[in-house]
């Protein structure tokens, strides 16, 4: 770019210079300048066109240049925006707002973008400044001084006016960006809003944050028009003075003067496109600021452990804690368990127990704050902070209370980005998810759309559709976070049948609210306060363990009355 910059300044200095000599008619003016072109005037006048040409042709190829690099820059922003996304804690992905990571990739992304292009623009402005700097001193050393007062002009009223731009831009960009976190909202209890009659509260609240952005967004675009004006109307006052000192110290030819002239009208161009650039890459800067502060945010605190994976199905939990970032609160304490490979075991609490949170440390989504979590067989256990992740989270598997399906066909949705899984396999998973009845009812069989999101399938069907994307790959794990709470008695009945046909090689975890889902379990473990508090064999703690007893009994209550009403 810096050599594109300097030819583009040269071919434009040249064209000048070329057509000053055939406009004041001074062959001998031309043949000092350029002598090797001679003193014909259509010899001047097709090396001027030829020039001229150049300086076009090498534009174009400066904004190509430019386009690419902007393109670059936007490219590598995003993918880097990506990666450290995936790459980071679950609990700092889970600590972003909805749709943070598109607002970043989007929105940021391509303002970094433009300050890129800018760069480049202004590595190119910069040295055709030059080139008319050089070109002025070796005309007069008093249009070099024009020149340096114009510069010092321009350059001082942008840094005037700019001081405070990258302040009132941040916060422009904080407002877009909490106004898009608010429209993220609304759509998501768009049906909420309308049910509980606050659709103009809604509203109301949406235009304060509109309005706010948008005045925001006013003044940095007053600020983004009125730097380079201004800078512009304060230089060329500073030429007319100077120009004028100029001709008054020393009398110069006529086609020298008209030469100072066009020089320090273009250095004045572009000094005055430097200011604007440097108001916009000021701009940018904040967008920068922004990303950069995400990645680091998104950067994992320690190195991935190298070490293969012993049977995940086999955890010892020693003395585990688990503290969320800003809470005081432990939502797990003093947590020992060890779960035995191919143990079926059921975990139960009052809400806010730490039923999830213990979810996310067995699936290892979530570190402990205090204590470790050792895999592998008893006598040779081994610490799962030294497994390499990738092994880890290739053999367990969850299916989620409210299951997130992708915009795509069943097949698509069981596979789940993974490769080397073929059509046989996706079918035995399905059927073995108790998919089968669907299967066969649907025209397209696996291919069956599922929706935007999954939204063409019944909340049954989401969850056999997810325990499928946990089986296709047999699990030594498999974590199942209340998956019957939002059932009917009829898919909680054919979701139980479905886990029953998972083999003894995989050690499963059932995180419930309703008793019935945990009654066939080897064991369960019993929450409360982040604490365990028993665990036994279901039929133990219905005898003896007082949250258990008295929840099993108020199911069996409701169960009772269920049925009265229906006969």
């Amino acid at each position: 770019m810096a050599v594109l910059g300097l030819v583009s300044g040269l071919l434009e200095l040249l064209t000048m210079v070329l057509m000053i000599t055939l406009a004041t008619g001074s062959a001998r003016g031309g043949s000092r300048v350029v002598p090797w072109l001679g003193s014909s005037r259509g010899t001047l006048a097709g090396a001027a066109l030829l020039a001229a040409a150049g300086a076009a042709a090498t534009t174009v190829v400066c904004a190509r240049v430019t386009s690419r690099i902007g393109a670059s820059a936007l490219t590598s922003v995003r993918d880097r925006l990506a990666r450290h996304y995936l790459a980071a804690d679950w609990s700092a992905q889970r600590a972003e707002p909805t749709g943070r990571l598109q607002e970043l990739a989007l929105g940021d992304a391509a303002q970094i973008s433009l300050g890129a292009e800018r760069c480049g623009d202004a590595v190119a402005a910069a040295l055709r400044l030059g080139a008319f700097a050089v070109a002025a001193f070796a005309v007069s050393p008093l249009a070099t001084s024009a020149l340096a007062v114009v510069v010092a002009a321009v350059l001082g009223s942008v840094r005037l006016a700019g001081r405070h731009t990258q302040a009132v831009n941040r916060r422009a960009v904080e407002a877009a960006s909490a106004l898009g976190t608010a429209l993220t909202e609304t759509t998501t209890v768009a049906a909420e809003l309308r049910v509980f009659g606050v659709v103009d509260e809604a509203a109301e609240a949406l235009s304060q944050a509109s309005g706010r952005a948008g005045r925001l967004h006013g003044e940095t675009m007053f600020r983004a028009t009125v730097t380079p004006r201004l800078a512009r109307d304060l230089a060329v006052l500073a030429l007319i003075a100077v120009l004028l000192l100029v001709l008054w110290l020393d009398e110069l030819p006529l086609g020298t003067v008209g030469l100072v002239t066009l020089l320090v009208m273009r250095a004045l161009g572009q000094a005055s496109a430097l200011g604007a650039t440097a108001h916009q890459l000021r701009e940018r800067l904040t967008h920068l600021d922004r990303v950069e502060e995400h990645l680091d945010r998104w950067a994992t605190g320690r190195a991935p452990g190298g070490r293969s994976c012993p049977n995940a199905g086999a955890i010892r939990l020693a003395g585990v804690e688990v503290t969320y970032p800003g809470t005081a609160r432990p939502a797990l304490t003093g947590i020992e368990l060890t779960l035995r490979p191919g143990e079926r075991l059921g975990v139960v609490g009052r809400s806010g127990a730490g039923k999830t949170t213990l979810a996310g440390v067995l699936l290892g989504l979530l570190e402990p704050s205090r204590g470790q979590v050792l895999v592998g067989p008893g006598d040779r256990p081994v610490d799962r902070a030294d497994v390499d992740p990738r092994e880890w989270f290739g053999r367990v598997g969850v299916v989620p209370q409210q299951p997130t399906l992708i915009t795509g066909t069943v097949a698509a949705n069981i596979r789940f980005l993974r490769s080397g899984l073929g059509d046989a396999q996706v079918r035995a998973a399905a059927v073995r998810a108790g998919l089968g009845p669907e299967l066969a009812s649907w025209p397209d069989g696996l291919d069956h759309p599922a929706g935007l999101h999954g939204t063409a399938l019944s909340g049954g069907q989401r969850q056999r559709v997810a325990l499928a994307r946990a089986l296709v790959r047999l699990p030594d794990l498999l974590v199942l976070d209340e998956p019957s709470s939002a059932l009917d008695a009829r898919a909680e009945e054919a979701l139980r049948a479905a886990v029953a046909t998972i083999g003894p090689a995989t050690t499963v975890i059932v995180i419930a609210h309703r008793m019935s889902t945990v009654l066939g379990c080897d064991r369960v473990a019993v929450l409360e306060d982040g604490r365990l508090t028993a665990l036994a064999s279901p039929g133990e703690l219905a005898e003896t363990e007082g949250y258990f007893r008295d929840a099993l009994r108020l199911a069996d209550a409701s169960t009772s009355r269920s049925e009265h009403r229906v006969l």
